[in-house]
């Protein structure tokens, strides 16, 4: 936005500057006298390099505003897989703490363990089954 309006700004000096055909300068005791026409290029130039380095600043930008999840993923599918594999992780290290500190029995360790891969397994295949409905 802000280039934009640099631009239009520039845009109306340089036309007026074009329509005076030479402009001059009084210093202190010489007078500088500078063509428009180089006005001219070197402010379209300017121009052309500020939109030029606007464009390519948007670009970066459009990337960073994708929301991206905590765990670095960018989609939805990809996060809920991450989460899963947090969650089975942390409880598996609970049943193997509660089974080294004899809260539970082995058997009841290898029951638990079970019902937890049957639950992992269900969840990894909704969130399969959600991705390919979403192909």
């Amino acid at each position: 936005m802000i280039f934009i309006v640099f631009s239009c700004i520039v845009f109306l000096v340089v036309k007026s500057a074009a329509e005076m055909e030479n402009i001059s300068y009084k210093g202190e005791d010489k007078m500088l006298k500078v063509n428009g026409k180089k006005v001219l290029a070197l402010a379209l130039a300017g121009m052309f390099s500020f939109g030029i380095a606007g464009m390519a600043m948007t670009s970066v930008t459009e990337a960073a505003d994708k929301p991206a999840y905590e765990d670095g993923t960018h989609n939805q599918y990809s996060h809920r897989m991450k989460e899963e594999e947090r969650t089975h992780r942390q409880n598996i290290l609970s049943l193997r703490y509660e089974k080294r500190h004899g809260k539970i029995t082995e058997k009841e360790f290898d029951k638990k363990m079970k019902q937890e891969q049957k639950r992992h397994d269900r969840v990894v295949n909704e969130i399969k089954d959600d991705y390919n409905r979403h192909k």
